[in-house]
């Protein structure tokens, strides 16, 4: 649920980041590592081009989690693996949607890989509600696509209720995400133009659906 024309790789080892990389993986240390696609490896696809690597290259797989941060906004920590290679040296061979020499990276001994997609963890980094809202939405969307998924199945065909509300889901993660943009927050007229503000009119309807997902999924 990453979106690669906002979100950046931190280019510092700020107090923000350092603290969100204990919790997401405590007692490790983040370190940057280039990212090196090699031409046989598939987007979106890290544990099987890691796998394909080491068959041809050796070496051997790292699990963790590579770093995003929306600035001023939200950060946020993918589940993924790169190649160590045989001297030890971690080196990311997935291409990306947009090009980047590095990626941040916090190693992760205790997660593994079991063919179910681990949903990213997110923080917000402001004080605008609004974004809460938006990773609210991002986490449900994420559980409605893979509520019926199983083991290594990477696509899935949505039908009838689920269809309806990943639909809706998927409207305003992009309307949230625009008003975002704008930099205004919950008091900002609704999106529907009812002239209400937004936290009096749509939005209410909004957080009954992701409270009933929360409970339920």
């Amino acid at each position: 649920m990453k979106n690669d024309s906002l979100t950046i790789v931190p280019e510092k080892l700020t107090d923000h980041v350092m603290n969100f990389c204990s919790k997401v993986s405590p007692r490790q240390t983040p370190c940057y590592v280039p990212v090196l696609p090699e031409t046989y490896c598939r987007m979106g696809y890290c544990f099987e081009n890691v796998a394909a690597k080491i068959a041809k290259d050796g070496g051997s797989i790292e699990y963790g989690w590579q770093i995003w941060m929306w600035p001023g906004f939200f950060i946020e920590a993918e589940f993924h693996a790169v190649w160590k290679n045989p001297t030890g040296k971690y080196v990311d061979i997935t291409p990306k949607d947009v090009a980047h020499p590095n990626i941040l990276f916090v190693p992760d001994g205790k997660k593994k890989y079991n063919g179910y997609q681990i949903d990213n963890i997110r923080h917000n980094l402001s004080k605008n509600q609004l974004v809460d809202l938006f990773i609210d939405v991002t986490e449900c969307l994420f559980s409605v696509q893979n509520f019926v998924k199983k083991p290594y199945e990477n696509v899935v065909t949505l039908r009838g209720e689920d269809a309806e509300l990943f639909k809706y889901l998927s409207f305003w993660r992009y309307t949230l995400q625009e008003m975002l943009k704008k930099i205004v927050s919950r008091n900002a007229p609704c999106p529907c133009g009812s002239g209400i503000k937004f936290k009096n009119c749509c939005c209410k309807e909004l957080l009954k659906t992701i409270e009933i997902l929360k409970k339920h999924r």
